[in-house]
């Protein structure tokens, strides 16, 4: 009797010491939680485990709050990536999936690992995981869950600097944040509705749009004021607000607004230069307004605010400020006039960028050594299993002799299974593979189509338009006579022309994979064959065509050779001027022939070189005597010339010509 109440009061008391245990750990998480909040990251990491080695607990819930708040805070802070994919690993030991209150749990976890293995560039687990995440999610149908799944695809836009994607997830994201009043994932690090704003406003700053930058720094600074000690405590409205009009001052600063930037970066520095604050954005701050004094020739006051920011300490500065403090202290120097300073700055700066560029080799090669590691561990990990089976199965033997043949069934049985399941799942995943790429392809398609649909319908209008109007003219002018008539008809053929011209171009865009029949070819013959379909075009503008080539025999596609040519011609005549000559001449060079064909007109702009030879419809420009174009003809000729295995390029000057070169192998 004794005995058993021994027992039972022992229980008992373990199941109080373990109930205490539970509540100091939450209790001790609002301490953690502070100090990941005040960018106290080390010390916060430090408590987390002193709290767990002080309070053991077996408690499933708050274990996997551990290892997941470990891993958010090893990936995005201190880049660990193999130190955060093992605490991972360690929260999917205690993640309960048929616990309802451990969803979210699971949910964080497949994101974390996709978001690291998108850093890792191993771009298949990515998918896995982002895709396990929201099938979980759209199965829940969940505004809240589909939150976080927004606020983590953006931020892979982010890192790939597509900003005009990250927009569009960032404000998705604040639709459905808009619907939670409080969101579910109690220990996942999600953006406040006002640093969403921020968010937006520095993706419209980096991509030029200053305009709209302002516009979304002063939605999230009056989101903030008004929210002070509601949704957001003084602490963090006064951290936010400070970073916010650090980056609005930056964005004032580009626009030369050199007196409103001076008074909200000032604003800034106030309120974030503390310990407890965003003190290594308010070095950051610091260095724009540094910027501020220098254009406006305060160098008084710039030098003062120098000895400031050199008192930084080192813990809240990283490479991007130490590489910004160089570049603007060489700025400061240069206007000072001391070049030998600026000049050793300079130096330091590049100093500093190529040992971050050796930083960047360096880690990725890391990442790369520890996935090695990590294989070789799980290898024999695999060893030491199969070992085990084999001796438990000795054992067996030994002891029940008489089921061999059955267990000898039973494994042949299990195999053939396993090597079926094997090639099914190699089956699906091929299959998986297969979908994603057409999925992927399809969507490209449609985009490519939708886009030359609406130039089409813009390009044919004008001609059909044009041919319309003529039409009524010619109906409801009973007083026409002939010359009028044929000036009449004249236009209509010239509309139709410039409409069918379109549509071949078109119809050939998109035949570069067509298979080339090649035969030897005289290639003096295409030439003047050329020029002397061109010549009337050309003697309509008072323009004269020379040909300076002689007799090589050349292996290509006669027809799509003498639309390139015809091409370069055409498009010579467009471009220029009235009384003037064009040049065609080839020459044999390294078993290579070299056609160019020179003419004397308006020449190419800078803006226009980097998209000549794109297939952007819409990108090209009217001739000399205004004559139109669509574009596609220089897209076209490369696509054949590359067909051919051969180059194309121009030399280009404004105002004095251009010559475009085509080489092609002679055999």
């Amino acid at each position: 009797m004794l005995l058993f109440v021994s027992c039972n009061s022992s229980d008992t008391s373990s199941e109080i010491s373990e109930a205490a245990n539970d509540s100091a750990i939450v209790k001790e998480f609002e301490k953690i939680e502070y100090l990941f909040n005040t960018n106290q990251n080390k010390e916060g990491v430090s408590l987390i485990n002193e709290t767990f080695n002080k309070f053991p607990t077996e408690n499933k819930k708050l274990l996997t709050r551990k290892y997941l708040r470990l891993a958010e805070i090893n990936a995005s802070h201190f880049q660990n990536y193999s130190l955060a994919l093992n605490y991972l690993d360690s929260a999917d030991l205690y993640i309960d999936r048929s616990r309802s209150d451990m969803i979210d749990d699971y949910i964080l976890k497949e994101l974390y690992k996709g978001k690291i293995s998108f850093q890792l560039k191993e771009m298949d687990l990515s998918y896995m995981h982002y895709y396990a995440a929201l099938k979980i999610i759209d199965s829940l149908n969940d505004p809240c869950r589909y939150l976080y799944y927004y606020v983590n695809i953006g931020e892979l836009f982010w890192l790939q600097n597509k900003y005009d994607e990250f927009i569009d997830y960032v404000k998705k994201s604040l639709v459905n944040q808009e619907l939670c009043n409080e969101f579910t994932y109690r220990y996942g690090r999600v953006p406040t509705i006002q640093s969403q704003y921020s968010n937006i406003a520095i993706a419209f700053e980096r991509i030029g749009k200053y305009d709209s930058a302002i516009y979304y720094n002063n939605i999230a600074i009056d989101s903030i004021i008004s929210q002070q000690n509601k949704s957001l405590d003084t602490h963090s409205a006064e951290r936010l607000l400070g970073v916010v009009l650090g980056n609005k001052g930056g964005v004032l600063l580009k626009q030369k607004k050199y007196e409103e930037a001076e008074k909200v970066l000032t604003q800034s520095i106030a309120l974030n230069d503390k310990k407890t604050h965003e003190k290594g954005d308010a070095l950051f701050t610091k260095i724009k307004l540094l910027n501020v004094f220098i254009e406006t020739n305060r160098l008084s006051k710039a030098n003062t605010l120098i000895k400031e920011i050199e008192q930084t300490p080192l813990e809240y500065t990283n490479q991007t400020s130490r590489l910004r403090m160089q570049k603007i202290y060489e700025k400061y120097y240069e206007k000072k006039g001391d070049y030998k300073l600026a000049k050793a700055h300079l130096e330091a700066y590049n100093k500093i960028y190529d040992s971050t560029q050796n930083d960047v080799i360096a880690s990725l090669k890391s990442n790369s050594d520890i996935l090695k590691n990590y294989d070789k561990i799980e290898g024999q990990h695999k060893i030491v299993l199969l070992e085990e089976k084999g001796k438990s199965q000795q054992f067996i033997l030994y002891t029940i002799f008489f089921f061999l043949c059955s267990l000898i069934v039973f494994i042949v049985i299990i195999q053939r299974s396993h090597n079926r399941f094997r090639k099914q799942a190699k089956e699906i995943k091929a299959y998986n593979e297969k979908l994603q790429k057409s999925m992927v392809s399809l969507e490209n398609s449609y985009t490519e189509n939708k886009r030359i649909l609406k130039v089409v319908a813009h390009d044919l209008r004008s001609p059909i338009a044009g041919i319309m109007s003529i039409v009524r003219l010619m109906k409801f002018d009973e007083d026409i006579g002939k010359d009028e008539l044929n000036e009449y008809i004249s236009m209509v053929e010239k509309a139709g022309n410039n409409a069918l011209e379109f549509i071949e171009d078109l119809l050939l865009l998109n035949k570069e994979n067509e298979t080339l029949e090649k035969h030897s070819v005289d290639i003096l013959q295409v030439l003047q064959s050329c020029v002397e379909m061109a010549k009337s075009a050309a003697i309509a503008k008072k323009q004269t065509i020379t040909l300076e080539a002689k007799s090589v025999k050349v292996k290509i596609n006669e027809q799509k050779i003498w639309r390139v040519i015809n091409n370069l011609l055409s498009n010579a005549i467009k471009f220029s001027y009235p009384n003037t000559s064009i040049a065609v001449n080839s020459i044999v060079q390294d078993n290579h022939i070299i056609i160019s064909v020179k003419d004397s007109g308006t020449g190419i702009s800078e803006e226009m070189k980097p998209r000549i030879f794109s297939q952007n419809i819409g990108v090209g420009q009217s001739g000399t005597s205004g004559e139109h174009s669509f574009g596609l003809g220089l897209a076209i000729s490369k696509q054949i010339v590359d067909a051919h295995k051969g180059k194309i390029w121009f030399e280009t000057t404004i105002g004095k010509g251009t010559t475009f070169y085509v080489e092609l192998p002679i055999s």
